[in-house]
């Protein structure tokens, strides 16, 4: 039996494969597991060109990444040889190609052979013994293989291979002491989780797994419940269960393995300690211990130490406050989890994913300034944590901080690149990459989504949003939006419970979707989030304006804005104002338009802003105030704020250059349309459709279908005007076919009427 390996040298420097470590001299340089096969794969085609394409298919075929990965892996390596890109000695940069390895390569083959290798010859000649003896040996024989067998399976075998998945349920605390109840098992998830062998099972996918059993998501996991979330799941191979107990004044702490499926115990791993700070150190020890226990390489798995290192704070008052917050986080109830997670960071004040967790929670509370700063805070406290919490943290600052999604989508790459399972890495560059209007790559992350959370519904929700605004399928929506509302009835936004009446809606059955209108407003309304109990009294006004309830609809309104002023950070109460004043424009009613529309300009930035100085620019336009719409157009291209950021609202510089760039064309095309340059206008309205096409996901902040109607209602009747009645037409019959604007636009309908008053004018006057 020969084990064999492979050494490269190269310069100084020594490159062991089978151990996938590096050594200059006697010096060990740390490379990450991706970055190693990277050098790996150059080492071994040394001297021929290898392309960027066909090193990330042999390295990284088992996951999802960008070019920008390789290009980090690359700099590490260079770092690490001392490399120079620009007068390279190792590694040369072929532009926009791909890279070779261009120093001279030294392949040493290995072999360890094992004993009793010598030939058969040898072997007989030294067989010289007595039967007598013969018997001895051979009785010797089977007593050491019955010692072996014994030994072989004292255990029960388990097999666990790399990134396989454990779940860890709660400790059975018998201390008596609250502050063990949360915070042990959310420091052994946080302990594993740094590991990039061993895949723990997220809160919220376990949550799936109850919301599936009928059984409360928020429910406390023991042992019996895990094992039976484990069978449920059907792709976790390890339970680990543990226990608490204080007997005078020391702490007995011990966690098994157990393999579900048997319900067998693997391993008991125990250690005993008489100070309640010297636990989660103890913790951090049986962490390691799983690990190797598990099979994770030696080399990767950290020096075991007297401190507690690895979990973000010492405190154990601190982690349980932080773990509550995360049990709430998880189940959508913000303000608990806020309150919780306040309570952590301040019991450790540089708590960093305490911060960070306590970010999101205010943002999804519409705490817009109080997220940001947390984020921030968050970001300020990176030195020294784990790759694992440093790149989440420095991606979500970036993201939902500073509003940089290219930045933030870098550190989501590092994040994972080392860890290509990790759900909350893969959901935010997905949308990272959705407000960077990267649809491929945000479909790509979401299918990876989709496979480690199978059973969360706001993955289905996601799909039905896709569904619904880039391919404009209603139908598909729906199927996406009822499987959501089936897996959690308790869905926290609107869109899941109006896509059943929106889908009445289209096929003209008013009264069913009128119901369902009326019962979500009974019923369900006041269980959403605040953002959402706003916006979805926009889309039912849009269902009464169609069926000409105007009261109804007007009342909705002022009771979004109402809401709106309740939360004054939010930032949602100019949508929720021009949302009104654009229907007063739609309406007819002029003074009631201009009123709102004005206050809108006076107290928002960015592109609400813009959109409301342009909409007011455009009714000044069509009613022959030319000066005045110029002088607000002047004004619309000098604004170059960027609102504040919200969960649901990125502040994208390319949207707001978007927003100007579609309501100038706009603006320019009705002054051009009054004048009657009927070619100038058909040019501009043609420019603001391409800007905003029919499909394509509308953030808040982003261009809405409206000017999009707009452009082609006045496009029509440019048309019309100039005498080509067959081009009227098509564009008249481009509002008709595109339903998805129905739900977007109040007057859509009403338009729909006008179309054919229209074309039947024109085609009078043709005739």
């Amino acid at each position: 039996m020969i084990k064999k390996g492979s050494i490269y040298k190269f310069g100084s420097f020594t490159f062991r494969v089978s151990e996938y470590y590096l050594m200059k001299g006697n010096e060990e340089l740390h490379l990450r597991p991706k970055t190693c096969q990277t050098l790996q794969y150059l080492i071994e085609h040394h001297g021929n060109l290898v392309k960027k394409d066909e090193l990330i298919e042999n390295v990284w075929s088992d996951t999802v990444v960008t070019e920008n990965t390789l290009t980090q892996c690359i700099k590490e390596i260079r770092e690490k040889l001392g490399d120079n890109s620009e007068n390279p000695r190792f590694i040369k940069t072929i532009p926009r190609v791909g890279y070779k390895f261009i120093a001279p390569v030294k392949k040493i083959e290995t072999q360890q052979d094992f004993p009793f290798q010598k030939s058969r010859h040898n072997a007989t000649e030294g067989f010289r013994i007595s039967k007598t003896a013969a018997g001895i040996i051979f009785s010797l024989v089977l007593v050491a293989f019955a010692i072996f067998f014994f030994l072989w399976n004292k255990e029960p075998k388990f097999n666990f291979s790399n990134r396989d998945w454990i779940l860890i349920s709660n400790f059975d605390n018998r201390t008596g002491e609250d502050v063990f109840e949360y915070a042990l098992r959310t420091a052994l998830e946080m302990e594993l989780s740094e590991s990039k062998y061993v895949n723990v099972v997220p809160k919220g996918r376990v949550m799936d797994i109850l919301n599936l059993m009928k059984q409360d998501p928020g429910k406390r996991v023991d042992r019996e419940l895990g094992r039976e979330i484990c069978l449920r799941d059907g792709n976790i191979q390890l339970l680990v269960s543990g226990n608490l107990y204080k007997i005078g004044n020391t702490y007995s702490i011990s966690v098994e393995l157990i393999e579900p499926v048997q319900n067998t115990i693997i391993k008991i791993f125990s250690e005993k300690v008489n100070d309640q700070q010297k636990i989660l150190p103890v913790i951090s020890r049986l962490a390691i211990s799983i690990r190797r226990e598990l099979g994770e390489s030696m080399k990767s798995l950290p020096k075991v130490k007297g401190s507690y290192e690895l979990v973000t704070t010492p405190s154990l008052k601190a982690l349980n406050f932080y773990s509550k917050g995360y049990h709430y986080m998880n189940l959508f109830d913000f303000d608990r989890a806020q309150y919780f997670l306040k309570q952590a960071v301040q019991y450790d004040t540089t708590f960093a994913m305490g911060y960070a967790l306590l970010g999101f929670a205010e943002l999804w509370n519409s705490n817009l300034s109080k997220g940001k700063y947390n984020f921030a805070k968050a970001a300020s406290l990176v030195n020294g944590l784990s790759e694992r919490e440093k790149f989440f943290i420095l991606g979500a600052n970036a993201v939902y901080n500073l509003g940089d999604n290219k930045k933030g989508i870098e550190y989501y790459e590092l994040l994972l690149d080392i860890y290509p399972d990790d759900f909350w890495g893969n959901e935010n560059i997905s949308r990272a990459y959705l407000w960077n209007g990267d649809f491929k790559q945000y479909r790509k992350y979401k299918k990876v989504c989709m496979k480690l959370r199978p059973n969360y519904f706001v993955n289905y929700s996601d799909n039905g949003l896709y569904a619904l605004y880039q391919d404009g399928n209603i139908i598909q929506a729906d199927l996406e939006f009822s499987h959501a509302l089936e897996l959690n009835p308790d869905f926290p936004f609107e869109f899941p419970y109006l896509s059943n009446a929106f889908l009445f809606w289209m096929n003209n059955e008013l009264d069913s979707a009128d119901n369902k209108m009326s019962d979500f407003l009974s019923f369900q309304i006041n269980k959403l989030l605040p953002m959402s109990r706003i916006t979805s009294r926009w889309f039912i006004s849009r269902f009464y304006f169609y069926e000409e309830k105007f009261d109804e609809g007007i009342k909705l309104l002022h009771e979004s804005i109402e809401l709106s002023k309740q939360q004054p950070d939010s930032k949602l109460l100019p949508w929720s104002e021009m949302e009104l004043a654009l229907v007063y424009m739609e309406m007819g009613k002029t003074t009631q338009f201009e009123s709102m529309i004005k206050s809108v300009i006076v107290n928002s930035v960015g592109i609400a802003r813009v959109q409301a100085l342009g909409w007011l620019a455009v009714h000044y336009a069509q009613t022959g105030k030319i000066a005045s719409a110029i002088k607000l157009l002047d004004e619309l291209k000098n604004e170059n704020r960027m609102m504040p950021f919200g969960i649901m609202q990125p502040p994208l510089r390319n949207d707001l250059n978007r927003a100007k760039r579609a309501f100038t064309c706009q603006i320019e095309g009705e002054i051009a349309l009054a004048e009657k340059d009927y070619t100038n206008a058909i040019k501009n309205f043609n420019e603001v459709i391409g800007l905003v096409p029919s499909s394509g996901i509308p953030a808040l902040t982003a261009l809405n279908p409206r000017i999009r109607w707009a452009a082609l209602r006045s496009l029509a009747a440019s048309y019309e005007r100039k005498g080509e009645p067959d081009l009227a037409w098509e564009a008249y019959q481009r509002i008709i076919d595109e339903k998805i604007l129905v739900i977007t636009v109040p007057a859509a309908s009403p338009v729909w009427i006008k179309t054919e008053m229209s074309l039947n004018k024109a085609m009078k006057e043709n005739i």
